[in-house]
């Protein structure tokens, strides 16, 4: 039942390099302006003593952006899976926050009173979100000098369920704790230069998909 139990997560792994969401809008094959790029997980530790980072998202990034190098451990959460480079001063980052199993997930709302307390003086809008089996909220917050754009978001707990119960060993259970993991993207720079690039920016959040399968 072990090996069985294994060869179903060798397929799974398999399928989480080659399968998207159905039904999202962004194409998968690259053109002059954008490319596919792969975020990692957080760093987990396997009963081999082995540490794993798995690729979970895929995104369409502008062929302009760079993707900066990251830390070398990753367990820390206020330290981003990934950071791009838009322009000078303006920087996307990925954070994702895992959780042992379906409930405990900490609201969106909180995210977001935390954002809205790092910059003075601002104008703020927040409004439901929803895509690729995302949902959460999305945030704009401005004042005379700093903007933030800003994505809270969590799996559907019926697709966090339906991961669990694929679990069988606790390597399994660790690689479904990344996978069912919370996400943010933020944004952060000069108002003028991210409306520069606003359009962008809201692609490539919207182009965000995990890789696995979840119907």
């Amino acid at each position: 039942m072990k090996n069985k139990g294994f060869r179903n997560f060798q397929v799974i792994l398999l399928k989480l390099l080659t399968i998207s969401l159905i039904g999202c809008s962004s194409s998968d094959i690259e053109n002059d302006l954008v490319r596919n790029e792969i975020i990692y997980s957080r760093e987990e530790q396997l009963e081999n003593g082995k540490t794993v980072r798995w690729p979970l998202y895929q995104v369409s990034t502008p062929v302009t952006w760079q993707l900066l190098p990251i830390e070398n451990d990753l367990t820390d959460t206020t330290k981003p899976n990934a950071t791009f480079l838009i322009d000078e001063g303006v920087t996307l980052s990925i954070h994702t926050f895992s959780y042992p199993g379906v409930e405990g997930h900490i609201p969106c709302e909180r995210q977001i009173e935390r954002w809205k307390g790092q910059l003075n003086k601002a104008a703020i809008l927040v409004t439901p979100t929803s895509f690729c089996g995302f949902a959460g909220l999305y945030f704009e917050a401005e004042n005379e000098t700093t903007q933030v754009l800003g994505w809270s978001l969590q799996l559907d707990i019926r697709h966090r369920q339906k991961l669990f119960e694929l679990a069988i060993t606790p390597d399994q259970m660790a690689f479904f704790r990344q996978i069912t993991s919370d996400c943010t993207l933020k944004v952060k720079g000069a108002p003028v230069t991210i409306n520069d690039h606003k359009e962008e920016i809201l692609s490539f959040a919207n182009s965000l998909r995990l890789l696995h399968n979840l119907h």
